[in-house]
């Protein structure tokens, strides 16, 4: 028998329809698996569930090399240019170490693969930088950070695989600090790959691993560039400073792109004074929100309503996938075959709408054993009558008629229409942005067309097209085709994902996100993820609580009022539409954005800053800090996270002090002058509750 009988619990999300994974360890002399499967519960409340075992299939582990390199030891004196080639058997590594000019302390590499094996490989592939001996702290984000003890291995991933465990980083750099420096490694902002970065205590090593896949079939054969950015930073301030140094080296990522104005300052005003029966249909995630800007009847009235209001206008687009639905959500979700049969029923639909069908099954991922990859069975809030299908979809624009190329043109179309009626589209605006991102594309004809290294299944070490990389091969054609044609024009996303979005996130102008109390995409990690990924750019939270059962008028004011303190910690624009329509009573949000929409305003006036020039030795106090820029005002946004009322003595550091005119604070809601003495602000901080203090 291979292993010992262990349950493994499948969480009923169906992400993991039809793949499951366990790596069992065969005792030796081992000639027999005996493989168990069974079911505890339904799928949806009563609803029964089925488990279906298409086939159970064993690959062996693959060969570990042991490092043919020494660790880098970046010099002291600064960077110098570097060339080296390592040779394992068939594969060729050659490395191109240069220093890069600017105020930040930097090496790039550029790593180039080739194997002559003329087969699919699958390869690790690390760059390391040896630590000096003392204590090592890793840091998680902003917040988080722990001493690196051990042998222990510290980092910070996601599954870039939705099938199997393929670590990668959530944010696309990892650091470590010393009590004399900082160190940062990871990929630019604009080379899409599945890597991480960890720290290995025993070993005393800072590592960015590539997870990279090999073949014959790309564009050249069994080639690959990878790209690295080696950085120090400073020490005192931890990942914020590494934070701070990445967006300075790549300043065109996180660079303001907003064409709101005065629409988006108005928009709360136009919403709460415009007929409810209008905005029920048009009204979403704070814009106008239309997704069929390319039919003149829906246009000419989307145009109508957007100068009765001024508000802003986004075309709905959602190119990452297919979802076919099917007649009805009662008994179990349609098998995968039922799944595809719906997906090509939706063929003889007419016009654009075939066109889209016809488009998704051009791009449709296929799986190691060829099937189509079917994510998720869902009965969806959107359509709570039947179950949905989604599929992941390759967003290649060179894959010929597919959802790249279908969906560029009709965005020209939505725009020429925008001309005709006397209208302004502002944005396109993309649902689920980046949340099909964690899978690969094993059609082995679309290797050729790939842009960025391939990746590997986690499952079969087979080489694949990670289906993020595509998304950002679509945005850079999106974002070229809007500079050229439509400049004052933006790309905005409801993104829900991480990780792999960290790629896409530089494209966009503003960043909306759906989240809900306390479950979904809901806490400090998340919000500091989005705030960190998005620069000075605006994000957008948007609030889908929903009440169990009627809510009182207090209890709907009382949420609103929370979620939008909690949101001013990080600047974030608050949207309650969805929320209060959802409580029954959409106009009680009115007088909580007169309150607070000017403050957010002069928030994202200001601009975030990583680094917070100010500290306070409570934990339970988080502070975030907005300018100044261009000589404006600087704004600390202060809370309390914990459950009790504290004293908070935050101490401003000199170079704080320097940036201000002068040392009068003012706490922006209250309206109180806070003491400020000998550079050490000092509030009284009610529990769960944020101040913004404004230095003039």
């Amino acid at each position: 028998m291979l292993g010992v009988p262990e349950e493994r619990r499948i969480d009923l999300t169906l992400h993991s329809f039809r793949r499951i994974t366990r790596v069992v360890v065969a005792p030796e002399g081992a000639d027999e698996l005996r493989v168990a499967f069974y079911q505890r519960g339904g799928v949806k409340g009563d609803l029964p569930a089925t488990l279906e075992i298409a086939d159970v299939s064993l690959t062996p582990e693959p060969q570990a090399m042991a490092p043919q390199s020494e660790p880098l030891e970046l010099d002291p004196d600064g960077p110098r240019e570097m060339r080296e080639q390592i040779t394992v058997g068939d594969l060729t590594v050659n490395i191109d170490r240069r220093p890069v000019a600017g105020p930040v302390l930097a090496v790039a590499a550029e790593i180039a693969v080739a194997d002559a094996s003329g087969r699919d490989r699958a390869i690790d592939l690390g760059l390391a930088v040896s630590m000096p001996d003392g204590p090592v702290t890793w840091h998680d984000d902003v917040r988080a950070a722990r001493l690196a003890e051990g042998n222990a291995i510290y980092a910070n991933t996601v599954s870039a695989d939705e099938t199997g465990e393929l670590p990668m980083g959530v944010y696309p750099f990892g650091c470590v600090t010393t009590p004399d420096d900082g160190l940062a490694m990871g990929v630019p902002p604009d080379m899409p790959c599945v890597s991480h970065t960890e720290y290995d205590a025993g070993a005393r090593e800072l590592r960015l691993v590539w997870h990279l896949g090999l073949s014959p079939a790309t564009d050249p054969p069994s080639e690959a560039r990878l790209h690295a950015i080696i950085f120090h930073f400073d020490p005192a301030w931890g990942f914020r400073a590494a934070l701070d140094a990445y967006q300075r080296l790549h300043p065109r990522a996180f660079a303001v792109r907003t064409c709101f104005g005065e629409p988006m300052r108005t928009m709360p005003n136009a919403y709460y004074q415009t007929p409810r029966e209008d905005v029920a249909e048009a009204f979403h995630y704070g814009v106008m929100q239309h997704g069929l800007l390319w039919h003149e009847p829906a246009a000419q009235k989307a145009y109508d309503f957007q100068r009765r209001t001024g508000l802003m206008l986004a075309l709905y687009t959602l190119p990452w996938a297919d979802e076919p639905g099917s007649s009805s959500s009662d008994g179990a979700p349609p098998s995968y075959e039922r799944a595809l049969a719906e997906r090509d029923d939706r063929l003889e639909r007419r016009g654009l709408y075939g066109d889209a069908q016809r488009a998704a099954i051009h791009c449709a991922l296929t799986e190691t054993n060829g099937d189509v990859c079917v994510s998720q069975q869902m009965v969806a809030s959107w359509r709570p009558d039947s179950w949905t299908a989604r599929l992941p979809l390759n967003c290649d624009p060179e894959i010929p008629d597919g959802r790249g190329q279908t969906y560029l043109r009709w965005i020209a179309t939505a725009f020429e229409l925008a001309d005709r009626f006397e209208g302004r589209l502002h944005s396109v605006q993309m649902d689920n942005f980046f949340a099909e991102g964690y899978f690969n594309d094993y059609t082995r004809e679309r290797f050729a067309l790939a842009d960025f290294p391939l990746s590997y299944s986690p499952n079969t070490f087979e080489p694949g097209v990670p289906v993020f990389t595509t998304y950002v091969e679509y945005l850079r054609e999106l974002q070229a085709w809007l500079a050229a044609e439509r400049p004052d024009s933006i790309m905005s996303a409801n993104c829900v994902a991480e990780g792999p979005a960290s790629f896409g996130f530089p494209f966009l102008g503003l960043l909306p996100f759906e989240c809900t109390e306390p479950r979904f995409n809901w806490g400090d990690a998340e919000f500091s993820y989005r705030r960190a990924m998005a620069g000075q750019r605006p994000v957008a939270a948007v609030d889908c609580f929903a009440f169990r059962e009627d809510p009182t008028q207090a209890e709907v004011v009382g949420h609103a009022a929370h979620f939008m303190d909690v949101c001013l910690l990080h600047g974030f624009y608050p949207f309650l539409a969805k929320f209060l329509a959802r409580a029954g009573q959409p106009d009680l949000g009115a007088d909580l954005h007169a309150r607070y929409w000017p403050i957010f305003d002069a928030l994202n006036e200001a601009g975030w800053e990583p680094v917070t020039l100010a500290r306070c030795e409570d934990p339970e106090i988080a502070i975030e800090r907005f300018g100044p820029r261009d000589g404006g005002p600087m704004f600390l946004t202060i809370r309390n996270t914990g459950e009790t009322d504290r004293e908070a003595a935050i101490p401003l550091a000199p170079e704080a002090l320097s940036a201000i005119a002068s040392a009068h604070a003012n706490a922006l809601l209250t309206g109180e002058s806070p003491s400020m003495t000998d550079g050490v602000l000092r509030l009284s901080m009610p529990a769960q509750t944020t101040r913004v203090v404004r230095f003039e």
